[in-house]
């Protein structure tokens, strides 16, 4: 009894840490999964894709018996759908991630998405994902990478072999890339040397008639026209661009090897079986396209590597040229644009004043093109102001031209432009006459300096007016004598 009590205990504990691992009691009584997203939410029409359903309440079922613990399980198996189409390899990632696989049979549409757990419990999640028809679709054309034309109606000999290509294209007819297909034929009128592929080659085994059909999932599927095959009866049946041997023989063409090499380069049309020469034509690019080629800048694919850039191997890319600026130096490179050459444009190389030819042009005279002709500069004059300018270029240097001198005069500005000199240090009115500050009107004095942007009039003696009929100060309303010392003293 003890130990039935025990095992009971055991799995009451295990009960609650699995709920408790789960969310809850609470979470746990809730009811059913809730999905919520897809992701993605979508895919091309035949497309298989692996994807991430996220929601809630994607608990596993739990059965718990006390007295027989075999009879207990934790069961994390769920299903869902799209629609009516079961998803593949549902996985139980946690509660609220499950993970599938949407298989390629779904045609264009939106579905709901309906997911079930173990105990039947399900949630649906409305236009939980959209399956559309893919832009690019299969053409069954006459030669690979988009150049060829659609194959219709098509007419055979016994021997004659055709390769097809399918080519895809978007809905307005513009080349994408090319399509691995699988290829079919609705009669045993011919035969095919592979299944599956870009490409596939017909060889015509009996006379009749067949249709040649490539399909792909995702983009869908192409027919050629009615391809009627019949018993050739002179050579001429059985010409092939490609082959120059080619002749009739009991009905059938026999087929010769692939010769084609009109530019005569030595590489085969890449129109042709094998072929590898990008352009054969001897009146277009002829033999300056072929595989290895030098890869020049002209516009031509001379390399036959449409992966390398036009130009790219051009024995001038990068060479020194003179670009479209002022001077005349090979200071630039070329570059390939547009089927041409082209060349840089850098830097102008100024012809400045200083004894080197600058721009490379003989012709320009040293410092034409100097950016300081005509700037202010301080020439050979007393004072240090830049109020003369540059006016021409000697001997590799530059000629400042001499103006009148800025004397600094008495009048609180620094004229001379000569912090160290005092103000008024070069008027020229010092140590001429003025009229100090006595009783005369005399310019006896003498200016003798600057004081607050002023001269300063030194002054001397009085001359006083006395009776000697001279005007002694300068005055010539006083009367003479007027000021005479001798005025009322004893005689």
């Amino acid at each position: 009894m003890q130990s039935r009590l025990l095992n009971m205990g055991i799995w009451k504990i295990l009960v609650c840490l699995t709920v408790w691992l789960l969310g809850g009691c609470s979470e746990l009584l809730a009811p059913g999964p809730k999905p919520e997203s897809m992701q993605p939410n979508g895919a091309y029409r035949g497309e298989q894709v692996a994807v991430e359903i996220v929601g809630s309440g994607f608990y596993p079922a739990i059965k718990v018996s006390y007295t027989d613990k075999n009879n207990s399980y934790l069961k994390k198996s769920f299903t869902a759908r799209l629609g009516d189409t079961e998803l593949l390899e549902v996985v139980y990632v946690d509660t609220n991630h499950l993970t599938a696989i949407v298989p390629a049979g779904l045609e264009a549409g939106s579905y709901d998405l309906t997911v079930v757990d173990a105990e039947g419990n399900s949630g649906v999640l409305s236009d939980a994902f959209t399956v559309v028809v893919h832009e690019m679709r299969v053409v069954i054309e006459d030669l690979p990478g988009g150049i060829g034309v659609e194959v219709e109606d098509l007419e055979l000999k016994l021997g004659q072999t055709r390769t097809m290509y399918a080519v895809g294209r978007n809905a307005v007819g513009s080349y994408m890339q090319d399509i691995q297909a699988d290829w079919t034929l609705d009669t045993n009128a011919s035969a095919l040397d592979v299944s599956a592929g870009s490409q596939v080659t017909l060889t015509p085994v009996s006379e009749g008639t067949a249709v040649l059909t490539a399909a792909h999932p995702v983009f869908g599927s192409d027919q050629t026209g009615t391809i009627t095959i019949t018993a050739c009866t002179q050579d001429s049946e059985c010409a092939d661009p490609c082959r120059s041997g080619n002749a009739c023989v009991s009905g059938a063409c026999v087929i010769a090897g692939v010769d084609k090499d009109s530019d005569g380069d030595g590489f085969i049309d890449a129109g042709c079986p094998g072929g590898d020469d990008c352009n054969d034509d001897p009146l277009d690019c002829g033999s300056a396209c072929r595989p290895g080629g030098l890869e020049l800048c002209d516009g031509w694919d001379n390399d036959c590597d449409a992966g390398s850039a036009d130009g790219s191997q051009d024995p001038l890319l990068g060479a020194a040229c003179d670009g479209a600026d002022s001077d005349l130096c090979l200071d630039d490179q070329y570059a390939c644009g547009a089927g041409s050459l082209v060349c840089s444009t850098g830097a102008d190389n100024l012809d400045v004043c200083d004894g080197v030819d600058n721009d490379c042009d003989g012709a320009s005279a040293d410092g034409s093109e100097d950016p300081l002709l005509g700037t202010a500069c301080d020439g050979a004059d007393s004072d240090l102001c830049a109020d003369d300018s540059y006016t021409g270029c000697s001997a590799g240097g530059l000629v400042c031209s001499t103006g009148a001198d800025n004397l600094d005069v008495c009048d609180g500005v620094d004229n001379d432009c000569d912090g160290a000199s005092a103000d008024g240090s070069e008027d020229p009115l010092l140590g001429t006459a003025c009229v100090g500050a006595d009783s005369d009107l005399c310019a006896d004095d003498r200016y003798t300096g600057c004081a607050a942007g002023s001269l300063v009039c030194s002054t001397g003696a009085d001359n006083i007016e006395v009776c000697d009929g001279v005007d002694n100060d300068c005055d010539v309303a006083t009367p003479d004598g007027s000021e005479d010392p001798l005025l009322g003293t004893a005689c």
